[in-house]
């Protein structure tokens, strides 16, 4: 993101320094107000409720040629509404509920050079105006999104009152809650990232996954999926056995540091790796593995994220996607499992420990029944 400020930064100073005199900025405003209102007359059927229900739209743009290299276009976008709804029975209006509500500022700073496709800067602010997640908290202008891209952008239809930009690039993305500490901006534990990580790079191996997000043919797929679900169950299990030689041995060695570690090494090792030990242990071998010296006791992480990734994602195919099958479900092209993981995994940050993080974002605490309900029954 330093980077990108950087060459900005640069790009707004050739601006400043070109002799080329600026157009004038192009402003336009769209903004509109609906107003929707339904009554029912004592003589109706009954059981029906009155309601009102209003929203405001508006689209902002400000546009540029600063000069005969760079233009500049920015957007925002103001959307809020509420509805009041009435009791059926008492008829009391209760408290009006948001319907809709949105601030988006988007930039983008473009390299006019006239090729077949310029550079691009851009950056986006998203947010709302009341962030009504905590109903004994009134709450403005939270959370915060901030996206950074570049690219490169060509303008397809450039006309009067019509334009259609074609962009391709890369960018990041930052989520910014403010009931979240910034000391506190970062992740709970090691299990979580690595459970995050561990789950998606397995769902490359689900047969659904293949068909909706690779377009593979259905029987391709499922050869694919079957194979790759086989392979996967391998590496699961052979690697939760490794785990356990790691975790036991870093426990051994820091706990008594002056018995034979070559011993405990490859004593570890035979018992659940089966692998038999050479002629004599007493060689520093298991300093070949980076973690002992690199990252000390944090090989518990990667087994503990396994358990936290089959726990997550059976409460989201349960839960989150109103019961479909773990082990064959895809998140391609579900942003309803997007926010789930935006709000409960990430968003919160290091407010809560790993344990309490688990229970709050799957309801119970971290178990190893549906890692063995996955891989080993």
């Amino acid at each position: 993101m330093r980077v990108m400020f950087a060459v900005l930064a640069g790009m707004w100073a050739l601006v400043a320094a070109s002799s080329v005199p600026a157009e004038p900025w192009a402003l336009a405003v769209d903004a509109n107000l609906m107003l929707t209102q339904n009554a029912y007359s004592d003589s109706w059927v009954g059981g029906e409720a009155g309601s009102i229900s209003w929203a405001f739209n508006s689209n902002s743009l400000a546009e540029r040629q600063l000069s005969d290299r760079f233009h500049s276009k920015s957007t925002l976008k103001l959307s809020f509404g509420q509805t009041h709804s009435q009791d059926s029975e008492t008829k009391h209006w209760a408290k009006p509920q948001k319907a809709t509500d949105l601030i988006e500022l988007e930039s983008v700073l473009r390299l006019t050079l006239g090729a077949f496709a310029d550079p691009f800067l851009g950056g986006r602010v998203e947010t709302q105006f009341l962030d009504a997640s905590d109903p004994t908290k009134d709450r403005y202008l939270n959370p915060v999104t901030l996206t950074e891209t570049f690219g490169v952008a060509r303008v397809l239809i450039g006309e009067e009152g019509r334009e259609w930009v074609a962009r391709l690039g890369a960018g990041s993305r930052q989520y910014i809650d403010r009931d979240v500490p910034f000391l506190l901006r970062r992740a709970s534990h090691g299990i979580t990232t690595e459970g995050i990580a561990l789950m998606f790079g397995a769902m490359a191996k689900n047969e659904q996954w293949l068909t909706e997000a690779l377009k593979l043919d259905p029987g391709e797929a499922a050869r694919a999926g079957q194979a790759a679900r086989r392979w996967l169950r391998t590496e699961k299990l052979v690697f939760a056995r490794w785990t356990q030689v790691m975790v036991r041995f870093e426990h051994g060695m820091y706990s008594d540091p002056e018995q034979s570690l070559g011993q405990l090494w490859w004593g570890l090792k035979k018992r659940y790796q089966l692998l038999n030990p050479p002629e004599t242990v007493d060689r520093p071998d298991y300093a070949a593995k980076a973690h002992i010296l690199t990252t000390p006791v944090y090989y518990h992480s990667y087994q503990m994220g396994d358990l936290f990734a089959a726990q997550v994602q059976h409460h989201i195919a349960r839960e989150v996607l109103d019961g479909q099958e773990p082990g064959k479900t895809s998140f391609h092209g579900k942003p309803e499992v997007g926010a789930y993981l935006r709000e409960k995994v990430f968003a919160p940050g290091n407010l809560y420990r790993w344990d309490e993080l688990t229970e709050r974002a799957t309801g119970e605490k971290l178990t190893a029944r549906y890692f063995a309900a996955e891989f080993v029954e």
